[in-house]
């Protein structure tokens, strides 16, 4: 049989009209049915095809948007009944038109369809019926899974930019007469027990020799404890109406954890991303989780009496404090939110600048994204030894080792090297961190990621939360494809003399650290294409 004919036979014109609905009509001579059955999937071609080339800000507006998703997964629900009727129409027209036993097929030019259908039992055919299920299996099939895709993405969007908590964490609010337990482990660092009773004026600038530091004794509290002034220096009382205002995005990364049935989480990873929106420039400022004494911004600096967060409590203990006392951080939201508003709020005023937002990472989703991502490309420049690692699962203490040069990490492996610190330090680790964000960032080719999308999305919902509004997450992955490796600086506030000066983490050289923040793009080069001057970028 030449595929000609095969093509006019019941399997034929089922297959053709999987390929494009109607398209099975043509072959037996039924043109002018096969337009009006493929007249809404020509519609829907040509929509589409009209938004991607006049409209794409639109299409970047709806995948933001959980209404559009949803319309998106209706419309692939409709279309299964659409594409089953058009297959099994063609089915029975080619049926109906199917010449009798022993009868020659005649070229379906020179052949008009009998006006009655022609009773022969080609159209039960074993071999045409099988080929008629398979498109009809097909057909469903695809959409079924595209609506599936698009229920699951509905609900990682839900969890990552829920406005109480991520969905992974559960209620954002304490029960009555309940506070969030500390989140302490063997190796929680001990913060020195002396307190120089000084502030340090001076400000700094890293193309300066190191400066003279100039001690200024001022009022302390009974502790010793010098008290801060009440500034708008950076918190969010004085905030712009939106991100976009004053020219900058200033989103703070958060990597947390918290214990196997515990309320409460320590962000013990905390990095001030600043991106310049005209230009794309970027610089990484990595927060040491243990500052003592942060200053406060106006709406929480009587928290405590030094208008700080004072010793003992280290930087990363804030959020539980706020958590547990709403009456001193009055912030809106859940009790989870404040906690986080809290955090923008003295780090703001640390770094002399308005955070907008949180972008929060859980560790143990940390692992299953860059699993599904097929593992982590990364250069390790010195070889990374622990003996006394503990596991985020359970806390069990394992070795570890990583030997330098290029490496393919899975999850597990990704994490351990951003979260070791027995070998060096809090201090060696920020730097490692910000190296796996640069190389997470390297390989987010979303033409790479298509086979493994349904995972990726999985993963996103149990391992990203954000309190940025969702109507601005177009804006913002529109300005992260700027961002790339070739433009961003990282810039660890490290208490080092020979590298970035701030000084006695006990009490904070703030005013050291504003300037280093002041002149954090200098020598950043612009973005110079779409994918961020050197990053991978989020288009093919």
């Amino acid at each position: 049989m030449r595929a000609r004919d095969w093509l006019r036979t019941p399997a034929g014109a089922a297959a053709l009209s999987f390929l494009f609905p109607g398209l099975g009509l043509v072959p037996i001579g039924r043109t002018r049915r096969a337009l009006l059955v493929a007249l809404p999937a020509i519609v829907l071609t040509a929509l589409a095809l009209a938004v991607l080339l006049l409209n794409r800000r639109a299409i970047s507006q709806s995948v933001f948007s959980e209404g559009a998703v949803l319309g998106f997964v209706a419309l692939n629900l409709a279309l299964i009944l659409y594409r089953v009727w058009a297959i099994v129409d063609s089915y029975q027209a080619a049926a109906a038109t199917a010449p009798a036993e022993g009868e020659a097929f005649v070229s379906y030019l020179d052949r008009r369809p009998p006006a009655t259908p022609r009773k022969t039992g080609r159209a039960l055919d074993r071999a045409n019926a099988a080929v008629l299920a398979a498109a009809i299996v097909a057909a469903a099939g695809t959409h079924l899974a595209v609506a599936t895709v698009g229920v699951q993405y509905r609900d990682s969007l839900s969890c990552i930019f829920n406005e109480d908590a991520p969905c992974w964490f559960g209620s954002g609010n304490l029960e009555p007469g309940e506070t969030a337990p500390p989140v302490v482990t063997e190796d929680t660092p001990m913060p020195d027990q002396t307190l120089p009773p000084y502030v340090a004026v001076e400000t700094f600038h890293p193309s300066m020799a190191i400066p003279s530091i100039e001690i200024t004794p001022g009022p302390e509290t009974a502790d010793g404890i010098p008290i801060f002034p009440i500034e708008n220096a950076g918190g969010p009382n004085t905030p712009p109406e939106q991100w976009r205002d004053d020219g900058f995005l200033n989103l703070l990364l958060v990597g947390a954890d918290s214990g196997v049935g515990r309320w409460s989480l320590r962000p013990d990873t905390m990095i001030l991303l600043q991106v310049e929106i005209s230009s794309g420039r970027a610089a990484m400022y990595g927060i040491p989780r243990n500052l003592e004494n942060v200053p406060l911004p106006p709406e929480s600096a009587n928290a405590f009496p030094c208008h700080c967060f004072p010793y003992p409590n280290l930087l990363n203990g804030l959020w539980r404090d706020a958590v547990n006392r709403p009456s001193a951080y009055p912030y809106p939201g859940s009790d989870f939110v404040r906690g986080f508003k809290a955090l923008e709020g003295a780090i703001g005023q640390y770094l002399g600048l308005h955070v907008d937002g949180t972008v929060l990472v859980n560790l143990m989703g940390f692992v299953t994204l860059i699993d599904a991502l097929g593992g982590l490309d990364i250069n390790v420049p010195t070889a990374l030894k622990d003996s006394r690692y503990p596991r985020p699962q359970d806390g069990k203490m394992v070795s570890i080792s990583i030997p330098a040069g290029q490496q393919h990490m899975d999850g597990y492996t990704a994490l351990a090297y951003a979260r070791s610190r027995h070998q060096d330090s809090d201090y060696g680790r920020m730097g490692r961190q910000q190296a796996v964000l640069m190389a997470l960032r390297a390989q987010l080719n979303p033409c790479e990621l298509l086979p493994r999308v349904t995972d990726l999305i999985n993963a996103l919902g149990s391992t990203f939360w954000t309190d940025m509004p969702i109507e601005d997450a177009a804006a913002l992955a529109g300005l992260a494809q700027k961002v790339g490796t070739g433009n961003v600086k990282n810039l660890p506030l490290v208490p080092s003399v020979t590298d970035n000066p701030v000084g006695f983490l006990t009490i904070p050289r703030w005013m050291i650290v504003r300037d280093i923040v002041a002149h954090g793009l200098d020598d950043v080069p612009p973005s110079s294409s779409g994918d961020g001057g050197g990053g991978g970028g989020f288009s093919c």
